[in-house]
């Protein structure tokens, strides 16, 4: 971490707490006068000592040191004539609190939250400690060992249990909604007792999900339609039972042919008395209606150089999602599902930036892509899409009412979670959503797909209407939207427009091109996932994601700018696990509990390889993706009615060759983690996986590159660059 000291008790991205000391070791004496010039904190006061042998050196931040994020410094030091270190900086974060944690414990992440009966709002973790009753949740670790250890405080700094906390909010969310979901319970709330009100009924149903469903090494399309017509017999049992079970009660259903629900429309009294049907897992609000998400895309996201290495996307099956496009001149779609569905501008232009055959204008990001059009809000529509024409990314560019003003997952939510998890396992893309209003939440919230933020032409800045405010969740610390694309003033197809609708085809187009270029990846979006996030190369707003993350910044990029061509790169390199070290890689598979160790470490890894060459790229990145399970949960022994969640909590750490931790993400609530640091030229790192907690097995994609240098701002191809850097430049005017 810093050159030629022999130990220093921070870790990059610690959390010290009030009270807490860095401590340094070096192999020989420094020089005193040297210590005080080299050591220290930018903008944050603090104190220095050096001991008697003159080789361990503590630094102690002021009492009214103001908490927030800051880099602990250490330039050369020195040993009379001899130089000992070269020096170095640790990324962490100071917070004022109360708590007290063991000298020998690492404070990797921490929360500060006010617990409202079920409800949890996150408070800001570097404001000095404030007023009233809060409790502060810390993911910690041993120093020494790494074993994983959660700590959980009151406001006074009194420790208390985080099960017991958490248990307590769960018992007090049954309480209050038994199988409902609060969107509907707060429609029932107002709703008169005659009127009827849409609703979508999850059957109870076995999970029939296997590790073993789909192949990590090669397409398998007879597995496919073998566990495809595994989960449809399912189906099709679960919901015939519950429809016939409500039609004794009199109440017309109808089935879903894709999830086990069934829809009515019912008076309030009848939706309450459902609950108490053991075929019955819960009760959501279904709302049909749909609402379009509006406010030098392919250059900015790089998908036309992609398009010049020959990668155009053919083969792979996409569809958009909402109503059809109001003209289909320019436009090449490969089927509709409804010949006489209703129209809209907008619907052209999201088809057009994914596929237009305009002559002498960029084709869309997928220019040889088989494009449909499941042209209805319906979920029917979505079905038709992904079950008949076995679509593998689909894009959405509207939501539902409700979606807005919610801080919790939809119905429609649930069900995409759900679908991504059964044959043909689709990608899903989807518009986060436009609003002048702080207020408003990124309109889609699933575990297991993207929510696109809008950026200008330079992804220079993110699109002031792009809704970025974070969902709710068990430790207030979900992070959407996930990435960000160019949606201002897209123009295809004879028409121009501004919004998140039409940076989300950006993204699913780019999608496309993946799953173009290894078709592997039609299967596992976990894959496509963590390839589009690790390829991300710009930083549109705020800091990186994880500090922004650590931090409590609500930010509003998600993990940066899409790029179609680093993207590109990462999916020629596929690497096994344990694996010789590339300066890109990706790979999918399965995570079981044999996959760790006792202390929650992966017994194998990735390794990353950073160029050698002067000018060469320097900035890792790293991406790891999984999925949420849809079931009923039981926790701390309360039965959670159908949910869509996280039963692991995975990390992500990165270390040097000497075995030193260099860069880490661990957020409590996110189905992703993204890492990123910068190396040293012609380093080794290692990528493990941390399950902070959980069991059992889920899906997984992990993926990670190297950029920056002197090639990236040329633009030029990947060189080992022996010749001498002004004969570069100049062979490249």
């Amino acid at each position: 971490m810093i050159a030629g000291v022999e130990s220093i008790n921070l870790v990059p991205d610690e959390i010290l707490l009030t009270g807490a000391k860095v401590v340094m070791q070096t192999s020989e004496p420094v020089d005193r006068e040297r210590v005080e010039r080299a050591v220290g904190v930018r903008g944050l006061a603090g104190t220095l000592q050096v001991s008697r042998d003159r080789k361990r050196v503590t630094w102690t931040p002021s009492d009214d040191a103001t908490p927030g994020s800051y880099e602990f410094a250490v330039d050369e030091l020195t040993s009379g004539d001899k130089r000992i270190s070269t020096g170095g900086r640790i990324r962490f974060g100071l917070v004022r609190t109360a708590a007290r944690v063991p000298a020998n414990v690492v404070v990797e992440s921490m929360t500060r939250v006010r617990v409202d009966r079920w409800q949890v709002q996150r408070m800001p973790l570097f404001d000095d400690r404030p007023q009233g009753k809060y409790i502060e949740l810390m993911k910690a670790s041993d120093r020494k060992t790494g074993k994983p250890r959660t700590f959980a405080f009151d406001s006074s700094g009194e420790r208390i249990d985080p099960d017991a906390m958490m248990a307590e909010i769960l018992s007090a969310r049954v309480k209050r909604f038994g199988k409902l979901d609060e969107d509907l319970d707060r429609v029932l709330r107002r709703a008169s007792d005659d009127e009827k009100v849409s609703v979508a009924i999850w059957a109870q149903t076995d999970d029939v999900l296997d590790p073993g469903d789909k192949s990590p090494d090669a397409p398998d399309d007879s597995r496919a339609k073998s566990v495809g017509d595994r989960v449809t017999a399912a189906v099709r049992e679960a919901t015939g039972a519950l429809r016939e079970d409500l039609s004794k009660q009199g109440i017309e259903a109808r089935a879903d042919e894709l999830a086990p629900v069934v829809y009515a429309r019912l008076d309030k009294a009848s939706i309450r008395r459902l609950q108490e049907n053991p075929r019955i897992a819960g009760v959501f609000l279904y709302d049909p209606r749909g609402f379009d998400d509006l406010d030098d895309s392919m250059a900015i996201s790089n998908s036309d150089d992609v398009h010049a290495l020959g990668a155009r996307g053919r083969g792979i099956r996409v569809a958009v999602w909402e109503r059809g496009p109001d003209s289909t001149t320019n436009l090449a779609i490969a089927g509709t599902y409804d010949a006489s569905g209703a129209m809209s501008t907008h619907s052209r232009l999201v088809h057009g930036v994914i596929r237009n055959t305009q002559t002498n204008n960029p084709n869309g990001h997928a220019p040889g892509c088989t494009l449909f059009s499941a042209n209805s809000y319906d979920l029917d529509a979505l079905r038709w899409a992904v079950v008949d024409q076995r679509c593998t990314v689909i894009n959405q560019s509207f939501h539902r009412d409700d979606e807005q003003t919610s801080s919790g997952m939809s119905f429609d939510d649930i069900y995409k979670d759900w679908l991504v998890l059964r044959p043909p396992y689709p990608t899903i893309v989807q518009a986060a959503g436009n609003s002048d209003d702080d207020n408003e939440y990124v309109n889609h919230k699933g575990f297991n797909s993207l929510a696109v933020a809008n950026h200008n032409d330079d992804a220079s800045a993110i699109s002031s209407t792009s809704v970025f405010r974070n969902p709710a969740s068990s430790h207030d610390d979900r992070e959407l939207p996930e990435i960000g694309a160019n949606g201002t003033g897209v123009a295809a197809v004879g028409t121009s427009d501004s919004g998140t609708s039409f940076a989300s085809p950006a993204v699913a187009g780019i999608a496309a091109l993946l799953q173009g270029e290894d078709t592997l990846l039609r299967s596992w979006p976990e894959g496509c996932r963590a390839i589009l996030l690790a390829g991300a190369t710009r930083n549109v707003s705020d800091a990186t994601w994880w500090s922004d993350v650590a931090s409590g910044v609500d930010a509003s990029d998600g993990s940066g700018a899409v790029n179609a061509l680093e993207s590109h790169r990462i999916v020629q390199e596929r690497r096994s696990r344990n694996s010789a070290a590339t300066r890109r890689g990706w790979d999918v598979g399965v995570l079981d509990d044999d996959d760790f160790d006792r202390v929650g470490d992966s017994d194998f890894t990735y390794r990353v390889l950073v160029p050698a060459w002067i000018l060469g790229p320097r900035h890792v990145k790293v991406a790891l993706a999984w999925d949420s399970k849809v079931k009923e949960f039981s926790l701390f022994g309360i039965t959670i009615p159908i949910a869509s969640a996280l039963e692991q909590d995975l990390d992500l750490k990165v270390y040097d060759s000497n075995g030193s931790l260099v860069a880490q993400s661990q957020s409590w609530d996110n189905s992703y983690e993204v890492a990123e640091f910068d190396a040293r030229r012609g380093e080794e790192y290692t990528i493990r996986i941390r399950r902070y907690s959980g069991t059992g097995w889920t899906w997984y994609g992990i993926a990670w590159t190297v950029t920056g240098g002197i090639r990236d701002l040329l633009g030029l191809q990947d060189v080992i660059f022996e010749q001498p850097i002004t004969e570069l430049l100049e062979d490249n005017d």
